[in-house]
């Protein structure tokens, strides 16, 4: 691999323009800038890290990154201050490292965007992501189709599935040590491999919501991740969803989650499968904002004509749910499923009614739980 250390004060764009495979980036202490471009530049397959590169700071506290709003093309909804993979081709791996990235800035090289457009921090596109001791600052998204996300993680555009299920030949990722920032209709932290080969771990991830109004939703997952000592701050909808591509294997423990509409919720279509996701051993909160009367711990839902999606093992277990004024059911579904619902839990601080069985489907239960 080829090590290129860059000087504080640097724009990183030439840099990584004319350095596209297998190089590591090393930042001093300083300040840094980029180009919040790259999302639209096919010369550069859209990333501006690229195949196998890595790049490398002196720390969260020591290197900033200042992404600046430029080159943003007429009718754009999103733009993405930080890309790295391929989103056309195969990569093997990527790594962020040791850094603060500010997104939405207003620096030398342009001026602050269009405050309703989604602004996405991290977005990797590779079989193999990490990202280590990085802050994710300035996020933001506006509903129907601008959302922001703080770190988003994808499999590379090419891949060659391993079985006859489409099993990727991905996973293996490490998210760790990251705190993101951001406010409207954002995510925190989206973990997208449906079908991994192999597990990814994230842990100690701190998402916090700082503008008007709830954010989207502080976690997101599909399948084959371990998550843990999760915590969401702020107002937050959710704390964790999910309505693309379906998922399984999926476990999120030690962790303290929020939410002011619903704790945990997974949907999609027919055709789309959620297998064994489990949220246990955690503390979480519920909390409905005052121009709410509705809560939930989990809701299993449809997007469409029935049958809908298939539900199969979705489940908190053996955790500590808080609830605050207003109704709160346990769950409620309205799509096909088996074995799912809240067990072993003990439900405070509200009146928690039982699950919702809508539609005519049944596949929610709950047991074990104690009411206090």
């Amino acid at each position: 691999m080829t090590t290129i250390t860059i000087p504080p004060g640097s724009n990183l764009d030439p840099y990584l323009m004319a350095n596209r495979i297998n190089t590591r980036f090393v930042l001093g202490p300083g300040s840094y800038r980029l180009g919040t471009g790259w999302a639209f530049d096919k010369d550069h397959d859209h990333c501006c890290l690229g195949f196998d590169c890595e790049l490398v700071g002196a720390g969260s506290r020591e290197t900033f990154i200042y992404a600046n709003p430029v080159r943003i093309p007429e009718g754009a909804k999103q733009i993405e201050s930080l890309t790295a993979g391929s989103r056309s081709e195969y990569c093997e791996s990527t790594v962020i490292r040791g850094l603060t990235l500010v997104a939405d800035h207003e620096g030398d090289l342009g001026t602050v965007v269009d405050p309703g457009i989604g602004v996405i921090g991290i977005h990797t596109w590779a079989c193999r992501t990490t990202i280590e001791d990085v802050v994710v600052q300035g996020v933001q998204g506006t509903r129907p189709d601008r959302e922001g996300f703080g770190v988003l993680v994808n499999a590379p555009g090419v891949y060659i599935a391993i079985d006859e299920f489409d099993t990727q030949p991905v996973g293996g990722s490490r998210i760790e040590n990251v705190e993101v920032t951001g406010s409207g209709y954002v995510c925190g932290v989206y973990i997208g491999y449906p079908r991994p080969a192999e597990t990814s771990i994230a842990r100690n991830i701190r998402v916090s919501s700082c503008g008007e109004g709830s954010a989207h939703a502080a976690f997101g997952t599909n399948g084959g991740v371990l998550w843990s000592g999760l915590s969401n701050h702020g107002r937050w909808q959710r704390a964790v969803f999910c309505d693309t591509a379906g998922g399984e294997s999926t476990v999120i423990s030690g962790s303290h989650l929020r939410a002011e509409n619903v704790l945990v919720e997974f949907r999609g279509s027919t055709g789309m499968k959620w297998k064994d996701i489990v949220v246990t051993d955690s503390l979480l909160e519920v909390t409905p904002a005052k121009d709410r009367t509705y809560a939930a711990a989990l809701v299993l839902a449809r997007d469409g004509e029935k049958p809908g999606p298939e539900f199969d093992g979705v489940a908190i277990q053996n955790c500590t749910i808080r609830g605050g004024d207003g109704d709160h059911y346990t769950g409620s579904i309205d799509s096909a499923g088996k074995n799912n619902g809240v067990f072993y839990c003990r439900l405070t601080g509200s009146a928690w009614k039982s699950p919702v069985l809508a539609g005519g489907f049944g596949g929610m239960r709950e047991f074990g739980t104690v009411r206090l």
